[in-house]
């Protein structure tokens, strides 16, 4: 009887494992990918705006904070009396230029409306994004401008750390001026939106320059009379 050899013995074959490896995502899964970032990103573009806006809040801050050092010193070479607006309420920006530096410190970065106007003392060259406190209501209850439309002493204003010299400024219905000379012009009522000269560029808010040089976010429509005129109300 023939032997076989040990190694001639054949082993039992086993079954091939496939290798085919799966590649890609179905049209399922992809829609659910681009569902997911859709939600991420509604999430996360309400905060990314609100923190871009708060920049440049800080910005129109700075600004103001610069307006106002430059306002104290040229009242201080003008024997206490404030720059006068002008009959377009421009002029009071034109007298402090030469103590800011730079006319950019009255632009601010949220203020984006079309055109140039109204301009630092007129001529179209250089934008102004904040107004004048012009506000005329009678001789004793009156803003940053005499009833005979003088320029005022900062000595005549009762209560500097409540009064609102300088603000954002909306020129939508005034576009060659930049104050406000009456209470329609302001950001509560009797003011409406086609008369308001008073921004809310700020998330429904603006700053405001007091008299005494400090900086406030006031909500639109938070102000009453009395935040605008130099006497005591």
């Amino acid at each position: 009887m023939q032997r076989l050899h040990p190694t001639s013995r054949r082993e039992p074959q086993r079954p091939q494992q496939s290798h085919r490896v799966r590649s890609g995502f179905t049209l399922i899964e992809l829609l659910v990918v681009i569902a997911i970032i859709a939600i991420l990103s509604s999430m996360l573009l309400p905060a990314l705006s609100k923190a871009r806006e708060g920049a440049r809040r800080a910005v129109c801050t700075s600004n103001l904070r610069q307006v106002g050092m430059g306002l104290q010193m040229y009242t201080s070479d003008h024997a206490e009396r404030l720059p006068g607006p002008g009959s377009d309420g421009r002029a009071w920006a034109a007298q402090i230029v030469p103590y800011v530096g730079s006319t950019q410190v009255f632009v601010c970065s949220s203020d984006t409306r079309s055109g140039i106007e109204p301009s630092i003392g007129g001529g179209g060259l250089y934008p102004l994004s904040y107004g004048w406190n012009s506000l005329q209501i009678d001789a004793n209850r009156h803003g940053f401008i005499s009833p005979d439309g003088s320029p005022i002493s900062l000595n005549s204003v009762a209560l500097p750390s409540e009064t609102i010299a300088a603000f954002d400024y909306f020129a939508g219905n005034a576009p060659n001026e930049a104050h406000v000379t009456d209470v329609s012009h302001l950001d509560s009522s009797p003011a409406t939106p086609t008369t308001r000269r008073v921004a809310d560029r700020h998330l429904e808010g603006f700053m405001a320059l007091y008299t005494d040089g400090h900086i406030k976010f006031r909500k639109a429509g938070s102000t009453r009379i009395g935040d605008w005129t130099v006497q005591a109300d």
